[in-house]
């Protein structure tokens, strides 16, 4: 069937805040499936977790689906975005429509599809799925920093190959600064 899952993990409110959380600081609390949730499905499955003798839920942390923040306000706790969402977010405003980060995206969206089947194929940068595109720059922009750092190292072929990733040097910088903080 086609469910969907919801997960919940709680952290003892003592932790929060003090530090990054280790996987050791949370905790499994519910994981249920569905067809469909809704933010007042969400909130009666928190409140069976905590009935009032229970434990206190302080706040919700989510990815931002609107289900979510729903069923923390129909709970009466504020909702606060992961850190991972919100900095995607603001990438995503920042750089989506902006002119030289579209086309170090197309550049490399065609390396991609050139390497394929060639000699360069260990060079190729992943795939990148378009649903999370600004969760996971991480990965394209350390491959083409390190392909920029490695640059004199490759061959003739490779050099001539990835020559037009050189004219990207400062938005690849600029969005990798910007992921330090994500």
């Amino acid at each position: 069937s086609n469910e969907r899952v919801l997960l919940m993990l709680a952290s003892p409110s003592e932790k929060v805040g003090k530090k990054a959380q280790a996987h050791s600081d949370v905790e499994v609390v519910y994981i249920g499936g569905k067809k469909s949730w809704t933010g007042q499905i969400i909130e009666r499955e928190i409140s069976k977790l905590c009935p009032d003798s229970g434990p206190k839920i302080t706040h919700i942390l989510s990815d931002e689906d609107g289900k979510l923040i729903k069923a923390a306000r129909l709970y009466g706790v504020p909702h606060l975005p992961d850190i991972s969402h919100a900095v995607a977010k603001c990438l995503r405003r920042v750089f989506m429509k902006h002119e030289k980060y579209k086309s170090m995206k197309k550049l490399i969206g065609a390396f991609s599809a050139k390497c394929v089947n060639q000699e360069l194929t260990y060079l190729r940068p992943s795939n990148q799925r378009q649903k999370a595109r600004f969760m996971n720059q991480k990965p394209i922009i350390n491959w083409a920093l390190t392909i920029l750092s490695k640059y004199k190292e490759l061959s003739t072929k490779e050099q001539l190959f990835f020559k037009d990733l050189k004219l990207h040097r400062t938005i690849l910088n600029t969005v990798n600064t910007c992921l330090v903080y994500s």
